[in-house]
Protein backbone atom coordinates (compact mmCIF):
# COMPACT_ATOMS: atom_id res chain seq x y z
CA UNK A 1 0.00 0.00 0.00
CA UNK A 2 1.09 3.68 -0.86
CA UNK A 3 0.15 6.82 -0.13
CA UNK A 4 0.74 8.87 -3.09
CA UNK A 5 2.07 12.94 -1.04
CA UNK A 6 2.80 16.22 -2.39
CA UNK A 7 5.87 17.75 -2.46
CA UNK A 8 5.48 21.71 -2.16
CA UNK A 9 7.35 24.43 -0.37
CA UNK A 10 6.76 25.56 2.97
CA UNK A 11 9.46 27.48 5.23
CA UNK A 12 12.61 27.06 4.41
CA UNK A 13 12.23 23.98 1.79
CA UNK A 14 10.75 21.00 -0.05
CA UNK A 15 8.33 19.39 2.27
CA UNK A 16 5.69 16.26 1.92
CA UNK A 17 2.02 17.15 2.51
CA UNK A 18 -0.73 14.51 2.52
CA UNK A 19 -4.55 15.08 1.86
CA UNK A 20 -6.57 13.37 4.85
CA UNK A 21 -10.01 13.39 4.66
CA UNK A 22 -10.97 13.97 8.47
CA UNK A 23 -14.29 13.32 10.24
CA UNK A 24 -14.74 13.86 13.96
CA UNK A 25 -18.00 11.55 15.13
CA UNK A 26 -18.41 13.19 18.81
CA UNK A 27 -17.90 16.94 17.60
CA UNK A 28 -21.44 18.41 15.59
CA UNK A 29 -21.44 21.75 13.58
CA UNK A 30 -24.07 24.70 14.82
CA UNK A 31 -25.93 22.87 12.01
CA UNK A 32 -25.97 19.86 14.04
CA UNK A 33 -24.07 17.74 11.01
CA UNK A 34 -20.92 15.50 12.08
CA UNK A 35 -17.59 17.51 11.73
CA UNK A 36 -15.59 16.64 8.39
CA UNK A 37 -13.33 17.84 5.91
CA UNK A 38 -9.89 18.19 4.54
CA UNK A 39 -6.91 18.89 5.95
CA UNK A 40 -2.94 19.05 4.32
CA UNK A 41 -1.01 18.23 6.97
CA UNK A 42 3.12 17.93 6.45
CA UNK A 43 4.92 14.57 7.33
CA UNK A 44 7.50 15.57 10.14
CA UNK A 45 9.85 12.51 11.16
CA UNK A 46 10.97 15.38 13.67
CA UNK A 47 7.75 15.61 15.30
CA UNK A 48 6.87 12.44 17.71
CA UNK A 49 3.34 13.88 17.72
CA UNK A 50 0.48 14.42 15.05
CA UNK A 51 -1.58 17.17 15.57
CA UNK A 52 -4.17 19.72 13.61
CA UNK A 53 -3.01 23.45 13.63
CA UNK A 54 -5.03 26.19 14.98
CA UNK A 55 -5.92 27.19 11.77
CA UNK A 56 -7.43 23.76 10.29
CA UNK A 57 -9.65 23.16 13.50
CA UNK A 58 -10.85 26.52 13.31
CA UNK A 59 -11.59 26.53 9.52
CA UNK A 60 -13.23 23.10 10.60
CA UNK A 61 -15.16 24.20 13.59
CA UNK A 62 -13.83 21.92 16.16
CA UNK A 63 -13.92 22.19 19.79
CA UNK A 64 -11.71 21.90 22.12
CA UNK A 65 -11.49 21.30 26.16
CA UNK A 66 -9.74 19.46 28.96
CA UNK A 67 -6.41 20.32 30.18
CA UNK A 68 -3.76 21.26 27.24
CA UNK A 69 -0.06 19.58 27.60
CA UNK A 70 2.48 22.01 26.75
CA UNK A 71 4.51 21.20 23.73
CA UNK A 72 7.47 23.50 21.71
CA UNK A 73 6.68 23.87 18.20
CA UNK A 74 8.11 25.96 15.61
CA UNK A 75 10.19 27.57 18.17
CA UNK A 76 7.52 28.31 20.16
CA UNK A 77 5.01 27.22 23.31
CA UNK A 78 1.63 25.92 22.42
CA UNK A 79 -0.88 24.44 24.35
CA UNK A 80 -2.02 20.93 22.94
CA UNK A 81 -5.83 19.05 23.21
CA UNK A 82 -6.04 15.49 23.37
CA UNK A 83 -8.42 15.02 20.62
CA UNK A 84 -10.09 11.44 21.06
CA UNK A 85 -12.13 9.43 17.91
CA UNK A 86 -10.94 11.22 15.22
CA UNK A 87 -11.24 9.46 11.50
CA UNK A 88 -8.49 9.99 9.42
CA UNK A 89 -8.32 8.42 5.87
CA UNK A 90 -6.40 8.56 2.50
CA UNK A 91 -6.67 7.64 -0.75
CA UNK A 92 -4.05 5.59 -2.12
CA UNK A 93 -1.86 5.40 -5.12
CA UNK A 94 -4.42 3.66 -7.03
CA UNK A 95 -7.05 6.39 -6.50
CA UNK A 96 -9.75 3.77 -5.89
CA UNK A 97 -8.78 2.44 -2.32
CA UNK A 98 -9.89 4.58 0.72
CA UNK A 99 -7.30 3.76 3.54
CA UNK A 100 -7.99 4.10 7.58
CA UNK A 101 -4.86 6.00 9.11
CA UNK A 102 -6.72 6.94 12.46
CA UNK A 103 -4.86 7.19 15.61
CA UNK A 104 -6.39 6.75 19.24
CA UNK A 105 -5.18 10.37 19.72
CA UNK A 106 -4.27 13.52 17.86
CA UNK A 107 -3.26 17.08 19.37
CA UNK A 108 -5.46 19.87 18.58
CA UNK A 109 -2.81 23.20 18.91
CA UNK A 110 -3.72 26.58 20.45
CA UNK A 111 -1.35 29.25 21.16
CA UNK A 112 -0.76 30.08 24.92
CA UNK A 113 -2.56 33.49 25.00
CA UNK A 114 -0.14 35.22 27.96
CA UNK A 115 2.44 34.47 25.59
CA UNK A 116 3.20 36.72 22.90
CA UNK A 117 5.21 34.68 20.87
CA UNK A 118 3.46 31.39 21.31
CA UNK A 119 0.45 33.85 19.96
CA UNK A 120 2.86 34.58 16.55
CA UNK A 121 3.74 31.50 15.61
CA UNK A 122 0.43 29.11 16.09
CA UNK A 123 -1.54 30.60 12.97
CA UNK A 124 2.46 30.13 10.81
CA UNK A 125 2.16 26.31 11.95
CA UNK A 126 0.70 23.45 9.73
CA UNK A 127 -1.24 20.87 10.55
CA UNK A 128 1.49 17.78 11.10
CA UNK A 129 2.04 13.83 10.92
CA UNK A 130 4.14 12.77 13.00
CA UNK A 131 5.64 9.52 13.83
CA UNK A 132 3.40 8.36 16.08
CA UNK A 133 1.21 8.29 13.09
CA UNK A 134 3.86 6.36 11.17
CA UNK A 135 5.24 4.00 13.87
CA UNK A 136 1.27 3.49 14.48
CA UNK A 137 0.71 2.07 11.00
CA UNK A 138 4.21 0.61 10.04
CA UNK A 139 4.40 3.65 7.32
CA UNK A 140 7.74 4.70 6.04
CA UNK A 141 8.47 8.04 4.55
CA UNK A 142 9.46 7.93 1.04
CA UNK A 143 10.54 11.43 -0.01
CA UNK A 144 12.83 12.58 -2.77
CA UNK A 145 13.16 15.97 -3.54
CA UNK A 146 15.29 16.59 -6.46
CA UNK A 147 12.60 14.72 -8.67
CA UNK A 148 9.61 16.18 -6.24
CA UNK A 149 8.23 12.64 -5.31
CA UNK A 150 7.42 11.49 -1.72
CA UNK A 151 5.13 9.06 -0.71
CA UNK A 152 4.36 6.86 2.48
CA UNK A 153 3.93 2.91 2.47
CA UNK A 154 3.33 0.46 4.49
CA UNK A 155 6.36 -1.49 5.78
CA UNK A 156 6.87 -5.29 7.15
CA UNK A 157 7.94 -6.06 10.74
CA UNK A 158 11.62 -6.52 10.49
CA UNK A 159 12.53 -9.95 11.53
CA UNK A 160 14.27 -11.12 14.29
Amino acid sequence: MKIPLDVRKHSEGLKPFATIHLKIPNQKTICGTTIRGIIWPFVDTGSPLTIISETDSEKLGIEVSGTPEEIWLGGAQLDSYNLKRVVLKVVCEDKKTICDISIPEVGVIRPILSNENSILVSKSIPSIIGVNLLEYHRLALYFDAYNQISYLEKVQKKKK
